[in-house]
């Protein structure tokens, strides 16, 4: 077996170790390129996004595509597998500056989601533009996946201090 190979196999060994459900290189990218994308994240090593480039088109629409810029292309992959398995996020606003944050499931309790939400909200304020002066929040809406949305109160909503049992 070449060295070349074995730190292959080394890498295998360690996203499995890390708790990866999927882990492949070459046979993984032919099931992708057979319409496989039962995964929410992919993780790759440098040395791989050469050969991961072609599917570009698949996995960039889906944004599902690794990036340096989130953590997805990394030499370190058991610790991206345990980031993303701690529930790390990745958002940034769309052209007309809105911000789409999954922040909980529908089975999350109370406590939880406020918890989750908190943490949205503390995080935007803290990464805000250094170019944005003033109110940086218009509106604020939270909503199911699929059903209405409900306007929350600005000031209420960036002023909150949690209860102490949270």
């Amino acid at each position: 077996m070449s060295n070349c190979c074995n730190r292959l196999g080394e890498k295998f060994d360690e996203a499995k170790r890390a708790g990866a459900d999927i882990v492949g290189g070459e046979d993984l990218i032919q099931q992708i390129q057979r319409g496989f994308l039962e995964f929410d994240k992919l993780i790759a090593s440098p040395d791989m996004m050469l050969k991961i480039a072609k599917l570009g088109k698949i996995l960039g629409p889906r944004k599902l595509m690794p990036s340096p810029r989130v953590g997805t292309v990394t030499d370190n992959i058991p610790q991206a597998i345990e980031e993303l398995r701690k529930g790390k996020v990745e958002y940034r606003a769309d052209m007309t500056g809105i911000v789409h944050i999954p922040f909980g499931k529908a089975d999350f309790s109370e406590d939880d989601l406020l918890v989750n939400f908190l943490a949205v909200v503390e995080s935007i304020k803290t990464n805000k533009p250094e170019g944005a002066v003033g109110g940086y929040w218009k509106t604020a809406h939270i909503c199911t996946s699929m059903g209405p949305s409900i306007r929350l109160n600005i000031k209420e909503m960036v002023d909150y201090k949690p209860p102490s049992h949270i």
